[in-house]
């Protein structure tokens, strides 16, 4: 800001309040803002209190951050968060002090570590996302480089509940859940090994798996190994990103002498095994174990039973703690599910009961459902006079409700 560079200043800021503060912390602390008053447990309200005054510091501060580059909106959120006369200044940012920086609350660790945290997540919703895998799916476990585990292993709870998985692995050797394949770039190594440039290439034909993964391992981190943050399921094979040439080189046996080699004279390319997938940036490593027992199945439709139901009770206008019960109807791998898997959804939507019933029943035994059909998204209409219709992971199901 010193240097009049408003553009960087203002992205930085917005960077901070969308991604550290709204899409992460603000999010994860939901239930933290929830706790109800009047609690018996005073460690719940003490950790509320913690919560509210940890988001009221960091939005005033970000009102006087803002306040150069953007006066009239920086003043609403101060007055907002103050109140015209609060701690006897004249009722603007602009009369406050500047915020500054306050080195002695800085834990530069506990950063780096939620950094790493926050990294391995967004690899593994990578690898959710290229593997058309929802988030409301469970998976069994996420395998992570064991380098990490001295720095986030006590922070795995917020892996789990951030990629919905049972278990975090930490990987000695990745060579059980993937296959590197390396040969030359030839545009970059043909002007150096000139006629020598087939017999380069078949020195790399020739590794084993375990050399491969070893000379991969020997340019990871930099630009890694061509996989900038890309996502690579089982059979898919992904080319090198041309990142820059690192100082780091490998000797690699070429016509009966050693050669030593840089990163932009190879071709690394990256596959998953069956069952798996596997997402690498910035030398953090994340193989996602996408098999799906029949529990994971179970769990998976229980969860987007839920949220159906939950999307009903706002469509029908009704308070958060009002209890309902619910019938629906559905085929026999979804009532499966729905039994196995009744006391979680009666906790999560508030139901008293959680009743299947025949074709047609929903119509009959609800005072009216919220509407249509509404596919995969939900109901719909415009009348609200029909039970809603969805489809649960290929499962149709009709759902209704009624508050007790």
């Amino acid at each position: 800001m010193d240097a009049y560079d408003h553009m960087r200043t203002v992205r930085r800021i917005q960077n901070f309040v969308v991604e550290d503060l709204s899409n992460w912390y603000i999010r994860r602390s939901r239930r933290r803002f929830w706790a109800p008053e009047g609690a018996g447990d005073a460690e719940a309200l003490a950790d509320k209190q913690s919560v509210y005054d940890t988001t009221f510091e960091a939005l005033l501060t970000v009102a006087g951050l803002i306040a150069p580059v953007a006066p009239f909106l920086s003043d609403e959120i101060y007055l907002g968060l103050t109140g015209a006369d609060a701690f006897d200044v004249a009722g603007s940012v602009h009369l406050s002090d500047f915020p500054e920086a306050r080195e002695a609350d800085m834990d530069p660790v506990l950063e780096e570590r939620m950094e790493l945290v926050r990294q391995v997540v967004s690899l593994g919703r990578g690898v959710r996302e290229k593997e058309r895998l929802k988030v409301r799916q469970p998976l069994s476990r996420v395998l992570v480089g064991r380098e990490h585990e001295a720095l986030i292993g006590g922070m795995t709870d917020l892996v789990m509940d951030e990629l919905n998985v049972k278990e975090v692995v930490f990987l000695a050797d990745a060579a059980d859940y993937i296959d590197y394949g390396i040969k030359p770039d030839f545009k970059a190594a043909g002007p150096v090994f000139g006629k020598e440039v087939k017999n380069f290439a078949a020195a790399l034909a020739a590794l084993t798996a375990p050399e491969a993964a070893a000379l991969a391992a020997e340019f990871a981190g930099a630009d890694d190994a061509g996989t900038d943050g890309e996502v690579f399921g089982d059979g898919d094979l992904e080319g090198a990103d041309g990142g820059p040439q690192r100082a780091q080189t490998a000797l690699i046996n070429v016509g009966g002498r050693d050669v030593a080699v840089t990163k932009d004279l190879l071709d690394i390319r990256v596959s998953a095994k069956e069952g798996y997938a596997v997402a690498m940036e910035g030398g953090v490593l994340v193989v996602v174990d996408t098999t799906l027992t029949e529990e994971l199945v179970q769990e998976g439709l229980a969860r987007e039973f839920v949220s159906k139901v939950q999307q009903l009770r706002k469509q029908k206008g009704l308070e958060m703690m009002d209890r309902i019960d619910v019938v629906y109807e559905g085929d026999e791998e979804l009532a499966a599910a729905v039994l196995a898997w009744e006391g979680y959804i009666a906790g999560e939507t508030l139901a008293d009961g959680i009743v299947r019933v025949e074709a047609g029943g929903c119509a009959d035994a609800g005072e009216g459902g919220a509407g249509g059909t509404g596919g995969d998204g939900g109901a719909g209409g415009e009348d609200g006079a029909d039970d809603a219709s969805y489809d649960l992971n290929g499962h149709r199901t009709f759902i209704d409700l009624r508050k007790i």
